[in-house]
């Protein structure tokens, strides 16, 4: 009898053994997968935000300054640091002139990493997504 609880005590010992080598995996697996998905959703949103912005930017009087605002006021609390000077860069320009003219807005955002240790062998501890819109501007009457 001495000899089976040995055994039963052996296989509870893999069990465990097997348990913590698959809870951090699957833990890292995910961290993995939220991550992904913020980055997805930090690329959709400098999309939308950058297209917004040159959609009001082009029927504003004053194109480049109503495009920033607009790209800074898009996604407020949906992205953490989402405001001015934060992990937000927006640039607008003017480009040609006369009835040739372009406004491009260029929307930058700083994913944060949660897990570090997945994206280390990028070299970088910030991931950037950017959307970027053009859009000619029409004559107003």
């Amino acid at each position: 009898m001495r000899d089976l609880r040995v055994i039963k005590n052996e296989k509870g010992m893999q069990s465990i053994l097997v348990a913590t080598v698959m809870i951090p995996l699957l833990f890292m697996i995910l961290a993995f997968m939220v991550q992904v998905d913020v980055i997805a959703k930090a690329n959709q949103a400098v999309q939308e935000a950058s297209f917004e912005a040159v959609r009001a930017g082009v029927i504003s009087d004053m194109p480049v300054d109503t495009a920033v605002d607009t790209a800074y006021n898009w996604c407020g609390g949906a992205l953490p640091g989402w405001s001015k000077g934060d992990r937000v860069d927006v640039t607008a320009s003017l480009v040609g002139s006369g009835s040739d003219q372009e406004l491009a807005v260029n929307v930058a955002y700083s994913v944060p990493v949660f897990v570090e240790v997945l994206f280390k062998d990028s070299g970088t501890e910030i991931i950037k997504v950017n959307g970027v819109s053009k859009m000619r501007i029409e004559e107003k009457f």
